[in-house]
C-alpha cells in the first residue's frame, strides 16, 4: 500500500493599515483581530507678543484584540490631529479626534495646549489621550503630555492649571522649563513610536532651554508628525502673535491570522 504525504498547511499572518478613514470586512472563518490604534495628537497653543506655548497632548495608543464576525464591514475612524491656535489671539490650542475601530475599540484624543493667559485643555474621548502643556509665567512652557502603555496617566506641565491626567491608556507627562537650565520643556515620551507629546515653547537665544520631543511629537515650532498622534510643537514668541501648530492624525493597523 502506498502512502500519500501532504504538506501541512500553516496559517498566515496578515496585516492591513489604515492612515485615513475606511472601511475592513472580516475575512471568511476570520473571529478575531488585533487593533493597534492611535487617536489624533492635540495642537500647540499661539504665543502672544512675549512668553511661550505649550505643547499639544499625544493621542491615546491602545492595543486589543477583539471579536469579529466573519463577512461583516467595520468602518475604521482615523482622527485628526487638533489645530494649531491662530496667531490672532492668545488661545488654546484645538484638541485631537477619537481613531476608532467599529464600536469595538476607542482611542482618545490628546488635549491642546495653553499659553501665558490661557489654560491648556486634558485628553478626552474613551481612554483619553495626554494633557496639553501649560504656560510657565513668561520664560517657557510645558511639553504636552504622552500616550504610554496601559496603566500609566499623563499629564502636561507647565502650571497648575496643566492638562488633566489621561485615562488609562494614556501616559507619560511632558516636563516643565527650569530656569537654571537642567530641565527642557521635552514631550512626554510616547509608546512604541506612537503619541509622543509636544514640545513646549522656549527662548530661542537658550539652545539648553529648547524642548525636544519624540514618537511623533512636534519639537518647537514643528507639528506633530502624520500618523503616528503626535501633539504639536509648541513656540515662542517672535514680538507678534504667532500661531501654535498642529497635533498628527491616528493611525489603526489590524492584524488577524487566517
Amino acid at each position: 500500500m502506498t502512502v500519500q504525504s501532504y504538506p501541512i498547511l500553516k496559517p498566515s499572518l496578515y496585516t492591513q493599515t489604515f492612515t485615513a478613514t475606511g472601511t475592513w470586512t472580516a475575512p471568511s472563518g476570520v473571529t478575531t483581530v488585533r487593533v493597534f490604534a492611535v487617536g489624533g495628537g492635540g495642537g500647540s497653543g499661539s504665543a502672544g507678543t512675549s512668553g511661550a506655548s505649550g505643547g499639544g497632548g499625544g493621542g491615546a495608543v491602545v492595543e486589543q484584540v477583539v471579536t469579529v464576525s466573519p463577512g461583516t464591514a467595520y468602518t475604521v475612524t482615523i482622527g485628526a490631529g487638533g489645530a494649531g491656535a491662530p496667531n490672532t489671539g492668545v488661545t488654546t490650542g484645538s484638541t485631537g479626534s477619537i481613531s476608532s475601530f467599529g464600536t469595538l475599540v476607542y482611542a482618545g484624543y490628546g488635549g491642546g495646549g495653553g499659553t501665558t493667559n490661557t489654560s491648556p485643555s486634558a485628553g478626552g474621548g474613551t481612554n483619553p489621550g495626554g494633557g496639553g502643556g501649560g504656560s510657565l509665567s513668561n520664560y517657557a512652557a510645558g511639553g504636552g503630555g504622552g500616550a504610554s502603555g496601559p496603566g500609566a496617566g499623563g499629564r502636561g506641565q507647565g502650571n497648575t492649571t496643566a492638562g488633566a491626567n489621561g485615562g488609562r491608556y494614556a501616559g507619560g507627562g511632558g516636563t516643565a522649563f527650569s530656569s537654571s537650565g537642567t530641565t527642557r520643556p521635552d514631550g512626554g515620551p510616547g509608546y512604541r513610536g506612537f503619541g509622543g507629546g509636544g514640545a513646549g515653547g522656549a527662548t530661542n537665544t537658550d539652545t539648553e532651554a529648547t524642548g525636544r520631543a519624540t514618537a511623533g511629537g512636534g519639537n518647537q515650532s514643528s507639528n506633530g508628525t502624520a500618523n503616528t498622534g503626535g501633539g504639536g510643537g509648541g513656540i515662542w514668541s517672535t514680538g507678534n502673535f504667532n500661531g501654535g501648530y498642529s497635533g498628527g492624525s491616528g493611525i489603526i493597523i489590524l492584524e488577524w491570522v487566517a
